[in-house]
């Protein structure tokens, strides 16, 4: 039997990683993370990868909160995995200055980053699939060159960038996979809701053509960023060459230090 799109981009971004590594797997709870991380788990276990499982309650939402997390509790059980728990809300100040969802993303991925770094330097795997990558871009403009979410960056890893939503509910409707629903995906208040809401509306035509302004907003994203290392570059050359006078705070200021 043919793998499904899920389980083959699974199996491609399994390629990628050290042999034997650590892999952590990220899970809200939700439909998309739920469907990674019991599509991922078997088949990093058969490849010699340790899958470990991490839930992070950013008490944003006090009821289904405590819900999500006793969920993903059970699941790691099921799945034989080590899970990692959190509960930290974000600073109220962090809330009011980029409102809500941006807070709790900075501390989930803030959380995330460290047990990355705890677990010497292991990837985590986030289950972002191609309409959240197509919401992304419609939210940052698909008039001028918006940038989507890489599928590796640091130790972030997104295995299902390139897969539909679709897929990711038909696998889970065929193995019927039990998710927690976010209410807040609901809730119209939310950008984020908004941009569901037209990329759901686009067309087969729609969604190339957003997807394809994508990839040339982040090449000419990588251009600008290959063109300032380079620049940054030739200045530390000619500072340590004596060719040019910069002091240490100079240096600092430009990331050479």
């Amino acid at each position: 039997m043919n793998p499904s799109p899920v389980q083959a981009a699974i199996e491609d971004a399994a390629d990628a990683e050290a042999p034997g590594s650590v892999i952590v797997l990220a899970c809200s709870g939700g439909g998309d993370s739920v469907t990674l991380t019991r599509a991922a788990a078997p088949i990093l276990a058969a490849r010699g990868f340790r899958p470990v499982l991490a839930h992070l309650d950013h008490g944003l939402r006090p009821v289904t909160g405590l819900g999500d997390a006793a969920f993903v509790h059970t699941l790691a059980a099921q799945l034989g995995l080590t899970l990692v728990r959190r509960r930290q809300r974000p600073d109220p100040r962090l809330r009011s200055e980029v409102g809500p969802q941006a807070a709790a993303r900075q501390v989930r991925l803030t959380f995330l980053q460290d047990l990355a770094a705890r677990l010497g330097g292991a990837s985590v795997w986030l289950a972002h699939h191609q309409d959240d990558q197509l919401e992304t871009l419609w939210m940052r403009g698909a008039g001028g060159r918006p940038t989507g979410m890489p599928a590796r960056r640091g130790p972030f890893v997104r295995p299902l960038l390139d897969v539909p939503r679709g897929a990711l509910r038909s696998l889970a409707s065929q193995h019927r996979w039990a998710w927690r629903h976010d209410p807040s995906n609901d809730d119209p208040r939310y950008r984020r809701t908004e941009a569901r809401s037209a990329v759901g509306r686009l067309d087969g035509a729609g969604r190339a053509a957003l997807l394809a302004a994508g990839a040339r907003g982040t090449e000419a994203q990588r251009d600008r960023e290959q063109r300032a290392e380079a620049q940054r570059s030739e200045v530390v050359r000619a500072a340590r060459l004596g060719l040019l006078d910069l002091d240490r705070a100079a240096l600092v200021a430009i990331g050479a230090d």
